[in-house]
């Protein structure tokens, strides 16, 4: 229930944000007085999105692209993941100058994409950025018993794609 809160406070956020206060975001996440005065609500808000960003990055869910040698094995290079990005096979969110691709994207036997990711991706797309994506595959989710999605991926793919149609529907819940 908290990272869905925190996911459909992020949207509202990131949808409300202008030019002009990003710049007094980034100060206030950097720890910095904001240069123009800005509300309670809206610092509230920025260091809600913050915590929730620090959360998923610490989840270990997410492999940093400078180490995804590491993590790969033969076809898992970096012009695999460009053109597996391009077509919509992933998703990528970047935080603080790095560029994060989910663990649980990809088979583990084949290191390649998960079929059924492309589609949920497709779903979610048309709502989230690579940060939405996130915090929805980490959600507790009642289409899914109280499940994250993520850990359905390979058990029950089709029932992730169902809950990510509600959710591209609007009437999910999670919880």
């Amino acid at each position: 229930t908290y990272l869905r809160c925190l996911e459909l406070f992020n949207r509202q956020f990131e949808k409300g944000l202008h030019a002009a206060k990003a710049g007094v975001a980034e100060e206030t996440l950097e720890g910095r007085v904001p240069s123009t005065p800005v509300s309670l609500t809206f610092l509230r808000q920025v260091i809600t999105e913050g915590n929730a960003k620090a959360e998923i990055i610490r989840s270990g869910d997410l492999i940093p692209l400078t180490e995804t040698s590491q993590h790969g094995a033969e076809g898992f290079d970096d012009k695999n993941l460009h053109e597996w990005l391009q077509a919509g096979r992933i998703f990528a969110l970047s935080h603080e100058g790095i560029n994060y691709i989910p663990a649980y994207a990809f088979d583990n036997a084949t290191r390649q994409p998960l079929v059924c990711l492309e589609a949920v991706v497709a779903v979610l797309k048309t709502q989230n950025d690579g940060w939405g994506m996130a915090f929805w595959f980490a959600s507790p989710n009642n289409f899914l018993g109280g499940r994250p999605p993520k850990d359905l991926l390979l058990s029950h793919p089709g029932r992730v794609l169902v809950a990510a149609l509600e959710e591209a529907g609007g009437e999910v819940m999670h919880g």
